[in-house]
């Protein structure tokens, strides 16, 4: 049949269509219709690698550069490195890669191939060989952060100047800049990244962003290390396990007792896509910190890295995949989309196929409970196995016709950019073979039902800041269920999410998270018809009990030492009970007066970095551990000191 294109046939005009000529809310029936069409396949971008756009770019730059724009000029020479043609890479990957799905031996299980950095994998050469355009970008902002003061990095950007084959006439001042940048970090003169740049007042005052802002907004942090793992889920603490709720499905619950503070997580996004097109240059697309100085990819626009390890370890896993498609992709406004195609890692068609096949006979023998679901024969979950996003769930059965409908619509063409990149339909020596239309129908059926998986776990990942601008799959983070008051905090820092116990859990008790803001934050009807796209309605206690935010949650109001309930106001007993022993209100009143003290201090006092750290951590734990044993929820001040307490994270 001809092109719906060709027709002009709009999207709901499809869906008319359809309703009409069939109208069951099935996947499969909807994507066997729309492949009836003959989906067009898509010219090569004009974003595409491209000298003179390349060379339009360095000229702004340099424009930006004589004006003594700095920043501006930076950014532009990024975006001209990104899109010059690029040689071939020959990095190789200095980890062990770990398989995508983990099976014992006697089951067939084996290592999938990461597939090695063939020259024409990545792009192959550019067009006619040239590497002008990028060994100019390098030259000019070597120059940029020669007067940043930026010694190291622009050493590293000489060398690249030079081994892409920049203009002789460039050498004497390559040679002469390279000799100043050595005998400045001889002396010590280099100021690193870590601070602000040491050249601040040559930079324009009328720039957004100044420089000490700049370069936090670039700063790593140590991710903290897990005490003691769970042998059976590595990436919690041993001090949580996982069960089977009835009502909540799989959730996780305390061990023993846990005190504020306590790392008790720390989990790797298994795939990720960056939805803020602004954060495409300068985030690295293997460990999705922010980068002043990108590597770019040398096949596509979309990527950039932040050092030749991440580029090696991008190009033999997440990236190998996506590289292809990942720019049309981006004019198509499809990112999710993309994401949902990495899940599949490095995995072809045949493998895909295999692999579903044996997931789908486990499942159906499964005589386990609901909550070992995604653990492996050997009884233990991994964060970077497919088996994990296998079982996860989705909400696809809640979704109206119409967005069913646009979702396949998505999907197939993704799933037609896919064929065309030659990478995924594939045979046994890894030759591209044109598929069947019932392989592209399981094909975007794999991309619609794990676009809707993105779509309920996905979170907040990269560097941490005011515009994060990434989402990513964190597989042991899902096993987590909501609540409007959570126990647990959660911090993204790159592609790693750290969890640390924010409350006091007591053994048994389910520790929670928020997928939404916190009841002192939002109303509970906002909160409601938020997390209803999560497909359930929140049940917490402070949705039953009607926490409304900041009007209803006073700052302090004790609670009875006896029944726990609101105490009248400066007493420790409500009239129901009795009195209470005299000890335990001398204890009590001590607690009041460490409280107190503590609430009285300045914030600033209670964030990380200052004078008295480890002290004062540990007394700002104290602090929360004390409000939620004494004073009556919902509690304005706990709110406080935790924010207090998220900072060290």
């Amino acid at each position: 049949m001809a092109s719906a294109t060709h027709y002009g046939l709009k999207e709901a005009d499809i869906f008319k269509y359809y309703t009409r000529k069939v109208g069951t809310k099935n996947i499969d029936d909807m994507l066997h219709y729309i492949w009836k069409f003959d989906t067009p396949r898509l010219k090569r971008p004009s974003s595409w690698k491209n000298e003179l756009t390349a060379d339009r770019l360095r000229i702004e730059g340099h424009c930006f550069y004589r004006k003594r724009k700095l920043t501006k000029a930076l950014q532009m020479y990024n975006l001209s490195i990104m899109k010059a043609p690029h040689p071939v890479v020959r990095d190789r990957v200095s980890h062990e890669v770990e398989e995508v799905l983990p099976l014992p031996q006697e089951n067939g299980g084996d290592r999938f191939r990461i597939p090695d950095l063939d020259p024409t994998k990545y792009g192959g050469k550019p067009d006619g060989g040239e590497t002008r355009a990028l060994s100019l970008g390098f030259v000019g902002r070597s120059a940029i952060l020669f007067d940043l003061k930026l010694y190291k990095e622009c050493l590293e950007d000489i060398d690249l100047a030079v081994e892409y084959g920049c203009p002789e006439e460039a050498y004497s001042t390559l040679q002469a800049r390279k000799e100043h940048c050595i005998a400045a970090l001889q002396t010590d003169q280099e100021k690193s990244f870590e601070g602000a740049p040491s050249s601040a007042l040559s930079l324009d005052p009328e720039d957004e962003e100044l420089p000490g802002e700049i370069a936090d907004s670039y700063k790593r942090v140590e991710i903290p290390v897990l005490v003691e793992r769970n042998p059976r889920i590595p990436s919690l603490s041993s001090a949580l396990n996982v069960i089977n709720i009835e009502g909540k499905g799989r959730s996780i619950v305390a061990t023993r007792d846990i005190k504020p503070g306590e790392v008790i997580g720390v989990d790797r996004a298994y795939t990720f896509y960056i939805d803020d097109e602004e954060m495409v240059p300068t985030m690295c697309s293997t460990c999705l910190y922010k980068t002043l100085v990108p590597l770019p990819c040398p096949g596509c626009t979309q990527v950039v890295f932040c050092s030749k390890a991440c580029r090696a370890r991008g190009l033999a896993e997440d990236h190998w995949l996506e590289c292809k498609i990942v720019t049309p992709m981006a004019q198509e406004r499809a990112r999710v989309m993309v994401g949902a195609y990495k899940m599949l890692k490095t995995l072809n068609h045949p493998q895909f196929c295999k692999i579903t096949e044996e997931l789908r006979n486990e499942t159906a023998s499964y005589s386990s409970p609901e909550s070992l679901k995604g653990f492996s024969p050997r009884g233990t979950y991994s964060s970077s196995s497919y088996r994990s996003v296998h079982h996860l769930h989705h909400n696809l059965e809640t979704h109206r016709s119409e967005r069913l409908f646009s979702l396949c619509l998505a999907a197939s063409r993704v799933a037609r950019v896919i064929e065309q990149s030659g990478r995924y339909f594939v045979n046994a020596l890894g030759e591209a073979v044109t598929p069947t239309k019932e392989d592209l129908v399981m094909l975007s059926r794999a991309l619609v039902v794990n676009a809707d998986k993105l779509y309920k776990n996905m979170f907040e990942c990269g560097a941490w800041g005011k515009k994060a601008g990434c989402s990513g799959l964190f597989p042991t983070v899902s096993f987590f269920n909501h609540s409007c008051s959570p126990s647990v905090g959660y911090r993204h820092h790159g592609r790693s999410m750290v969890m640390y116990a924010q409350l006091p859990i007591k053994a048994g008790e389910e520790a929670s998270i928020g997928y939404a803001d916190g009841y002192y934050f939002a109303e509970r009807q906002d909160r409601q018809k938020y997390l209803r796209g999560y497909g359930f309605d929140c049940k917490c206690r402070s949705c039953e009990e009607d926490w409304d935010g900041v009007p209803v949650a006073p700052l302090l109001r004790l609670k009875c030492l006896r029944c726990g309930e609101p105490a009248p106001d400066e007493e420790m007993v409500c009239p129901d009970c009795c009195e209470v022993s005299g000890r335990a209100k001398e204890e009590a009143e001590t607690d009041m007066e460490s409280l107190l003290e503590l609430l009285l201090e300045s914030p600033g006092s209670l964030v990380k970095g200052s004078a008295a750290s480890k002290l004062e951590f540990v007394r700002l734990c104290s602090g929360i551990e004390l409000l939620h044993g004494h004073m009556a929820a919902p509690c304005g001040a706990i709110w406080v000191l935790l924010a207090a307490l998220e900072s060290w994270f």
